[in-house]
C-alpha cells in the first residue's frame, strides 16, 4: 500500500475449521479455530491453516499464553447495583467475574482460553458459584443477576443448576449475552423453559450493539432485556444517538417486561434516560470501579 514515505507491506494470518455440531456459542467457534490461527502466525504468516480436531495442542508451545487450570485458577467478582432511575433505590444486584492479575485478568481472555481448552463449562460454573456466594454475603435479600454461557445451560442438568444456586430460584435472573449466540437460538428454549418453570428469570444481555438481532428476543422471550452500554455513549451530545436509543426502547417494550440500560456514568445520561422513560439502569454512576475491579 503506497504511503507518504514509501510502501506499506501487509501480511494476513487466517484459519478455517469445521465447527462440531455440539458447539453452541461464538466463544466456542473462536476457540475452535484459534489454534489454527496461531499456527498460521508462527509458521510465517501469509497463509491459511486448517483446524484439526487432534494435534492442535502442539502449537501451544509457540504461544506466549499461560496455561489455564479451569478447576484451580483464582477467580474474583465485583458487584454492581441495579437501580430504579426514578428514585435511585437498589432493585437488584449483578455479580461480574474477574480473573487473577496477569494474563487472564480480563474476563474475555479468561473465558476464551477456557473455551480453547474445552473447559468453558467447568470455569463458568465455578464463576457462577463464586458470584452467587459473594451476592449472598453482601446482599442476602435482593434479586440476583449472574452471567452464564449458552453452552453451560446446555451442558448442565437443570437439577444441578438449581442446587448450585443455593437460593430460591425466583430471586435469580440468568443473563446470556446476545453477542454469544450462534445461529438459531432456539436450541436454548428447552433447557431455559425448565429453569423458568422453577421461577428463574432470563435476561438477554448486550442488546443493541454488535451482532444484535431481534431473533433471539422473539425466540427466547426474555423477561429482561439489558441494553449495551455503548448505546448510551453519546446520547447527551448527539441527537441522532438519542433518537436511535429511543427507537430501540420502543421496540424492546414489546418483547420484554423489563428493560435495563447498562453503562450509566453521568448525571446528564441519567436525566436523558429518565426523559426517555427508562425505569431501570446500572453503571459506574453508582458503583465506580476501584483498583481491584
Amino acid at each position: 500500500i503506497p504511503v507518504s514515505d514509501g510502501d506499506l507491506q501487509l501480511s494476513a494470518s487466517l484459519a478455517v475449521g469445521e465447527i462440531p455440531p455440539e458447539v453452541a456459542s461464538i466463544e466456542q467457534v473462536l476457540a475452535t479455530v484459534n489454534m489454527a490461527l496461531k499456527r498460521s502466525k508462527v509458521s510465517g504468516k501469509d497463509r491459511v491453516s486448517a483446524f484439526r480436531s487432534n494435534g492442535d495442542r502442539a502449537v501451544d508451545a509457540a504461544s506466549d499464553e499461560v496455561a489455564l487450570d479451569a478447576e484451580a485458577i483464582e477467580l474474583g467478582a465485583v458487584i454492581q447495583t441495579i437501580r430504579s432511575l426514578d428514585d435511585e433505590r437498589i432493585v437488584g444486584v449483578e455479580a461480574l467475574t474477574r480473573g487473577p492479575s496477569g494474563f487472564y485478568a480480563a474476563p474475555s481472555d479468561l473465558f476464551r482460553a477456557a473455551a480453547e481448552q474445552n473447559t468453558l463449562t467447568t470455569l463458568d460454573l465455578r464463576a457462577l458459584r463464586g458470584c452467587l456466594a459473594l451476592l449472598r454475603e453482601v446482599h442476602p435479600d435482593l434479586p440476583y443477576h449472574v452471567n452464564v454461557f449458552p453452552s453451560t445451560v446446555l451442558n448442565t442438568p437443570v437439577n444441578e443448576m438449581i442446587s448450585l444456586f443455593g437460593i430460591e430460584p425466583g430471586r435469580l435472573c440468568l443473563e446470556i449475552s446476545e453477542q454469544s449466540f450462534l445461529g438459531d437460538p432456539s436450541y436454548l428454549r428447552e433447557p431455559l423453559a425448565e429453569l423458568r418453570d422453577l421461577g428463574v428469570r432470563l435476561a438477554i444481555d448486550d442488546v443493541g450493539y454488535g451482532r444484535s438481532s431481534i431473533e433471539s428476543l422473539l425466540v427466547l422471550e426474555p423477561e429482561v432485556v439489558k441494553i449495551d452500554r455503548r448505546c448510551i455513549d453519546a446520547i447527551t451530545t448527539h441527537a441522532g444517538e438519542r433518537r436511535r436509543l429511543e427507537r430501540l426502547l420502543n421496540m424492546l417494550s414489546t418483547v420484554a417486561s423489563d428493560v435495563i440500560v447498562e453503562g450509566v456514568e453521568t448525571e446528564e445520561e441519567l436525566t436523558v434516560l429518565r426523559d426517555l422513560g427508562v425505569n431501570v439502569g446500572q453503571g459506574y454512576y453508582w458503583d465506580p470501579p476501584n483498583e481491584e475491579s
